[in-house]
């Protein structure tokens, strides 16, 4: 078996091997050196490749939940007369991020159109709170950069930006219910 420990006076590694016919061995490791645990073979390995294939399975499931949503999302903008131009546009250079949606709204009492940077947020149930409530201040400052940068690379420079959030609660089996929240980041 083999054992990994940090010590946390000297910041090295050390690697103990224990055997029915070995000494303990002590092989410092300099700092920040990377050593594997080894995976024991046989039937004691499965229950770790289950759990990694339970993992592997839930990650495609909230892939899957958010890719639906962002459809909806996008459909119900449709429908609602707005203009989808763009759909998980990301910058190129060093700013990070992803917009879920890029739309301009239609002229509401004579003025005129607005480019709304769209972040969709898809949960299956409020467990973990309102899906809305996952886009915090860090989120709505990035968005922010992120629709600015948009809006520069496709040339749109003077038509006013705005940051919206939709949220879509999509229980299994039960029809999905969708919230538009307007204006959360200006």
């Amino acid at each position: 078996e083999e054992v990994i420990r940090m010590s946390p006076r000297t910041q090295t590694r050390t690697e103990t091997h224990h055997g029915p016919d070995a000494a303990d061995i002590e092989e410092p490791q300099p700092a920040g050196s990377r050593t594997r645990r080894r995976e024991p073979k046989g039937p004691q390995s499965e229950p770790r490749a289950d759990a990694a294939a339970r993992r592997r399975e839930a990650a495609r499931r909230r892939r899957e939940t958010g890719r639906a949503g962002e459809e909806l999302a996008a459909r119900y903008l449709a429908d609602a007369g707005w203009t989808v131009l763009d759909r998980n546009w990301r910058p190129g250079g060093g700013l990070r991020g992803e917009l879920d949606v890029v739309a301009l709204e239609p002229p509401a009492h004579g003025g005129g159109m607005t480019l709304v940077a769209v972040e969709v947020k898809t949960r299956t149930s409020t467990a973990m709170g309102e899906p809305a409530e996952a886009v915090g201040p860090a989120k709505l400052a990035r968005l922010r950069a992120l629709a600015i940068a948009w809006a520069v690379d496709h040339e749109v420079l003077r038509t006013p930006v705005r940051v919206d959030v939709v949220s879509v609660l999509a229980p299994p089996g039960r029809t999905p219910l969708v919230r538009h929240h307007r204006g959360v980041g200006i």
